[in-house]
């Protein structure tokens, strides 16, 4: 319960403490070509519908709610910091999700620019499901139902990828990080790396976060493919477990539930270690997202040395701390 306490502290650290937000679309800008591309769909003139923005992620997509002659339908502009083919790839697994029965029926696409698809509304998962037997079994049987399709995104790419990805571009690109805690990280990585040894791949979300699922009628639907690949299944299982701040009994309880007999101490080792790896890598990313490039030598030293005191001030443990305990 220790590590639980501690991740809601980081993200209280990036939500709050830091303030530091990035550059993403004008807002005013992505609502009317919202429109343009919704009156290309119908046929029809602005006057004829209704639009509103909903909250998204971390990512630079933008998502709306449109209400038109009685239907509702969701309009996705898809971040415009992916490459063509990352975008390709979400619209891949949208339809696919949707094929498959675990993702929201696609109506049009627009090149690799919007996705335009049904709207659902639900309630998000919450942690509240990890004690439910009969929401607990249906979210990880619709998770078993991906990993065990035939789809190959013909890309793959581990959370261990990931991280050092985010690490390098933020390095690239002047953002600032905590640079004691990030060198620390990257040596428990290289460690989480050896134990788990070969990765097995399969197609996987990659976010399966508690705002990427939704509860309609008794049935559950993934969303926001934009992170998908092909990768070791269990990296969803961790991440799901980190997100739903599982216990090990329910953790336990996940795997037998997935594996479909009671997990080996082995199999379970390899889910604690996905689940440490989901933590680095969202360490990785809120950074990227929210710190702002410092161009200057001189300021990128000083916040880097502001933000090795935050984590420091807000008694946050470094990550190999965790591996130790």
């Amino acid at each position: 319960m220790l590590f639980i306490s501690h991740y809601k502290k980081y993200f209280l650290l990036f939500y709050i403490a830091l303030g530091c937000f990035g550059c993403f679309y004008n807002t005013e800008a992505s609502e009317d070509l919202a429109k343009q591309y919704f009156c290309s769909f119908q046929k029809t003139t602005c006057n004829n519908f209704t639009i509103q923005p909903l909250l998204g992620g971390l990512s630079g997509a933008r998502n709306y709610y449109i209400q038109h002659e009685q239907n509702e339908y969701a309009l996705r502009i898809l971040d415009p910091n992916r490459t063509p083919q990352e975008r390709l790839r979400e619209i891949e697994a949208y339809l696919w999700a949707n094929e498959i029965g675990i993702g929201p029926r696609i109506f049009t696409t627009f090149s690799d620019k919007v996705l335009i698809m049904e709207y659902i509304e639900g309630r998000k998962m919450s942690q509240e499901d990890a004690t439910d037997p009969s929401s607990y079994s249906e979210i990880i049987n619709s998770i078993k139902s991906l990993h065990c399709s035939e789809k190959d995104l013909g890309h793959k790419e581990t959370f261990f990828d990931h991280v050092r990805e985010r690490i390098e571009y933020a390095q690239k690109n002047m953002i600032p990080l905590p640079q004691e805690m990030i060198q620390k990280a990257l040596l428990a990585m290289d460690n989480i790396e050896k134990d788990v040894g070969p990765q097995r791949y399969v197609f996987c979300h990659n976010d399966i976060s508690t705002g990427n699922v939704l509860l309609r009628k008794g049935k559950y639907y993934f969303i926001d493919w934009g992170s998908c690949s092909m990768a070791d299944p269990y990296q969803d299982l961790g991440y799901l477990s980190l997100e739903l701040e599982m216990n090990d009994e329910q953790q336990r309880d996940m795997l037998k539930l997935y594996l479909s007999k009671a997990p080996s101490e082995e199999e379970m080792s390899h889910l604690q270690y996905r689940r440490l790896l989901s933590f680095l890598r969202i360490f990785s990313s809120n950074f990227v997202a929210y710190e702002k490039p410092c161009y200057s030598s001189t300021l990128y030293e000083q916040r880097c040395k502001k933000l090795d005191e935050i984590v420091a001030n807000n008694g946050l443990q470094d990550h190999l701390w965790y591996l130790d305990n």
